[in-house]
């Protein structure tokens, strides 16, 4: 009997209650959302983008903007994304004693306890300055956006995108997905774009599309620079030239086009220089930014927000991202040979090349998480899977017998070096 009263209660609910999140009885009313249900993104092979599972929810008093596409379930896709309005609307309204806070708290001390375990076993992790010293932008320790993607607010302001190819598309999903902008806000200027055509689906539903300069980028409060470095500089000078003056905030992502060489050429415009990498297209980028002389605070607050919200960002001097360009804009290309070796050792010990590949490929996920999210050294989680005359030390004598980490390491500072070399010749 009680197994049939449970079996009735998940029925009427299923049935006749909307979603709720936690706080949306104090913090929003369901009269304040206007709830649109969408086909989900990805692959088109996957089931959940045959029926309209996406939940996008818009906050009328506020405009926060939210998306949710978990799981192939509606319902809980909807269910989720009001829990994720209810805590930005905490935290906005809370600030420090919200829990989205709160927890940020509880994360920076267990981290903090696990690079106290590093250091003991490894040594320090940076060169500290002395005291007395002014802190070192270079010596301090990457800037952790984790928090800024749980503190995503909406950005004010019409954004274009001179460029409309992958890594612009690419963003401007990842901006709109995270509600950081409405598609409303965007405009894509491109060549292919026919003047006042309407919104291209192949760059994001919603998105205005343009071929002209100069009706779209006067007036507007960012300017993205997505096109190839031998064209940045015919782009900015075509900005420069507008009757009406460039008051916005111009993010370059051409490699190699230094920020001196874009303010000579525009030296009115504020200047934040951008470099991505290509898992930008799964919202998962690695990116440095560095400023340019007329960049204020808030410019580079704002160009943190928007790459926290494809990936993982942090801020360096513009002499390091010939450096960031070794690591982080080449290092794709390494990880993808390590995923085809991987596999291939596993097809070579008898798995099929399928099975091999997803295995191979998962592994280096799960890896590079338990890195980012543990916050332990690399050595140590190596060292915790390494048995005593078990299999995995084995793999590493042979892996450090063929000179993998010092093949590692001259790859990142060869593609460095090269990079050096190519920014010279502009």
């Amino acid at each position: 009997m009680l197994l049939a009263l449970a079996r009735c209660r998940r029925g009427a609910i299923s049935l006749g209650a909307r979603p709720r999140s936690l706080f949306s009885s104090t913090l929003f009313d369901e009269d304040d959302l206007d709830e649109k249900f969408i086909h989900g993104g990805g692959n088109g092979g996957q089931k959940i983008n045959k029926t309209a599972s996406c939940v996008q929810l818009v906050h009328k008093p506020t405009g926060l903007l939210i998306k949710c596409q978990e799981t192939r379930s509606l319902q809980q896709n909807r269910s989720i994304a009001r829990k994720r309005l209810a805590a930005q609307l905490d935290l906005q309204l809370n600030g420090d004693s919200s829990r989205i806070a709160r927890r940020q708290e509880r994360l920076r001390r267990r981290k903090s306890k696990h690079r106290s375990r590093s250091r003991a076993k490894y040594g320090r992790e940076d060169d500290e300055p002395g005291d007395g010293a002014a802190p070192d932008l270079d010596a301090r320790e990457p800037d952790d956006d984790t928090g800024l993607r749980e503190r995503i607010m909406p950005i004010a302001g019409r954004v274009v995108f001179v460029g409309a190819g992958q890594m612009a598309t690419a963003m401007i999903g990842g901006f709109v997905g995270a509600g950081l902008l409405a598609p409303g806000q965007i405009t894509a200027v491109d060549p292919r774009f026919r003047a006042g055509a309407a919104a291209s689906d192949d760059v994001c539903p919603g998105v205005a599309t343009s071929s002209s300069l100069g009706d779209s980028v006067p007036g507007a409060a960012i300017v993205f620079l997505c096109v190839k470095p031998d064209v940045v500089a015919g782009v900015l000078g075509d900005i420069a030239a507008l009757p009406t003056p460039c008051d916005a905030l111009v993010i370059s992502i051409a490699a190699g086009v230094t920020l001196d060489a874009m303010q000579a050429i525009a030296p009115a415009c504020r200047l934040v220089r951008v470099m991505p990498n290509t898992p930008c297209l799964v919202r998962s980028a690695a990116s440095a930014f560095a400023c340019g002389r007329l960049a204020t605070r808030h410019d580079a607050d704002l160009a943190r927000t928007l790459m926290a919200s494809v990936g993982t960002v942090v801020e360096v001097p513009e002499s390091k991202l010939d450096a960031v360009t070794g690591l982080s804009g080449s290092g794709p290309a390494f990880v993808f040979m390590m995923i085809e070796a991987l596999a291939d050792g596993g097809v070579a010990s008898g798995l099929t090349r399928q099975d091999a590949q997803a295995l191979a490929a998962q592994t280096v996920l799960g890896a590079a998480r338990m890195v980012l999210e543990t916050s332990r050294h690399p050595g140590e989680l190596k060292d915790a899977v390494a048995s005593p005359a078990g299999t995995t030390i084995a793999g590493i004598v042979a892996l450090e017998s063929g000179g993998f980490r010092s093949s590692v390491i001259g790859a990142v500072v060869a593609a460095s070096t090269r990079a050096k070399q190519l920014a010279s010749q502009k």
